[in-house]
C-alpha cells in the first residue's frame, strides 16, 4: 500500500472568528452611517466583546455619539471610549 499525504482540511475562518468579523463589520457600518466625517474614520479595536474607540474628535458631543452609534451592535458587550477631544 502506498501512503499519500493529504493536506489537512483547515477552515478559512473559525466559527468564533467569523462572528468577530461580522461584529467588526457591523461596528464599521454603524460608524460610517453617521453624518459626521470624524466618526466615519474613527479608529477602533475589537476583542472578546470589547470595543476600544481611539482617535481625536472635535467635540464631546461626537465622542458620545460615537459610543451611542455602536452601543447596540450585536456582539458588543463593553465600550472603552478613549477618544480625545481637541
Amino acid at each position: 500500500m502506498k501512503a499519500t499525504a493529504t493536506p489537512p482540511s483547515v477552515p478559512a475562518v473559525e466559527p468564533a472568528c467569523r462572528a468577530d468579523l461580522r461584529t467588526v463589520a457591523a461596528i464599521q457600518s454603524a460608524l460610517q452611517r453617521q453624518r459626521y466625517r470624524p466618526l466615519q474614520v474613527l479608529d477602533f479595536r475589537f476583542a472578546h466583546g470589547k470595543v476600544t474607540l481611539q482617535g481625536t474628535l472635535p467635540s464631546y458631543y461626537l465622542k458620545q455619539l460615537a459610543q451611542e452609534a455602536i452601543r447596540n451592535v450585536p456582539g458588543v458587550r463593553c465600550i472603552d471610549n478613549r477618544t480625545i477631544v481637541e
